[in-house]
């Protein structure tokens, strides 16, 4: 191959590739108008997914009836609305105990999906009866 048939080669090969890039930059066709009112009028909550919270805390009332919860935490204490799929587990719980549960907000309300009961660790058990009792918790021997 010659320098002159090279040459001839590589401009024809970089006429290609310009061709080829402009024709990608164009623009996709327009929607119809049709099309682009039936998106405006869906809300814009129905394109987001709701993000899951979790929450730790204690039961401090509940309706089962109802469905409604509310847990005194580390943020304060929060009320939940339960959906359906975990208000078999409300019916179970009591007053007092420990739960962590996943939620999410809609419509400004807090929706609980998951409640799990958690065992109280021996610290915690142990912290709570020292402060009823008043004294000082047991001395930990060295080993």
């Amino acid at each position: 191959m010659t320098n002159r048939e090279f040459g001839i080669l590589l401009s024809f090969c970089l006429l290609f590739k310009l061709c080829g890039s402009g024709f990608s930059a164009e623009k996709a066709p327009m929607k119809s108008s049709t099309e682009s009112s039936a998106q405006k009028s869906r809300p814009a909550s129905s394109t987001k997914t709701t993000k899951l919270l979790k929450y730790r805390g204690k039961v401090s009332a509940m309706d089962s009836r109802r469905g409604t919860l509310s847990i005194n935490g580390a943020a304060g204490e929060k009320q939940f609305v339960v959906q359906d799929a975990a208000k078999d587990v409300v019916e179970r719980l009591a007053v007092g105990d420990s739960v962590r549960l996943t939620y999410s907000e809609k419509n400004g309300k807090l929706t609980a999906s998951s409640i799990r009961r958690i065992k109280a660790t021996k610290a915690s058990v142990r912290q709570t009866t020292t402060k009823k009792s008043g004294l000082a918790p047991p001395a930990k021997t060295a080993r």
